[in-house]
């Protein structure tokens, strides 16, 4: 295809897109959701794990799971294996985000003691967060991010 012919059809897939979007093109019925999906089932560890594709000679291994990690969306290993974790546990328990300003966020320390390969020993490292969002080990303890305060 030549370019002037793919610039051409770019900018008429733009104005169209532009146009159907403006306020004044869209009737109330046009964003409406049409089909009430329920919601997706929860898999258990064992199934999320079968869920992953990897390239092969990867695999993936199960670490740490419910109950001894709750909402977990962070995490950094130290140099001596353990695993801080970030558990937001105050993130949009409502629609209106009721409860984020509570004080419910933990970093936690994952720790594998008898060497199989599965955190046994789950230490507080950090409790009374407000919506904590990051963490990375260093120096044997850890810098964490509840925004504004690092």
């Amino acid at each position: 295809m030549s370019r002037p012919f793919i610039l051409s059809a770019c900018a008429i897939i733009a104005g169209a897109t532009a146009w159907a979007l403006h306020p004044q093109n869209a009737g109330p019925q046009q964003f409406e959701i049409k089909f009430k999906l329920p919601p997706p089932k929860p898999l258990s560890p064992e199934e999320a794990l079968q869920s992953f594709k990897v390239q092969p000679g990867f695999k993936v291994e199960l670490f740490a799971a419910e109950p001894m990690v709750e909402c977990p969306v962070a995490m950094s290993w130290d140099e001596q294996g353990r695993m801080y974790v970030v558990e937001m546990r105050g993130y949009m328990h409502t629609v209106d985000g009721q409860g984020e300003d509570q004080p419910n966020g933990v970093i936690s320390i994952l720790e594998d003691t008898n060497g199989d390969g599965k955190a046994d020993m789950r230490t507080v490292f950090a409790d009374g967060l407000v919506l904590p969002r990051a963490v990375c080990a260093v120096n044997g303890g850890a810098l964490v991010g509840e925004p504004p305060v690092l």
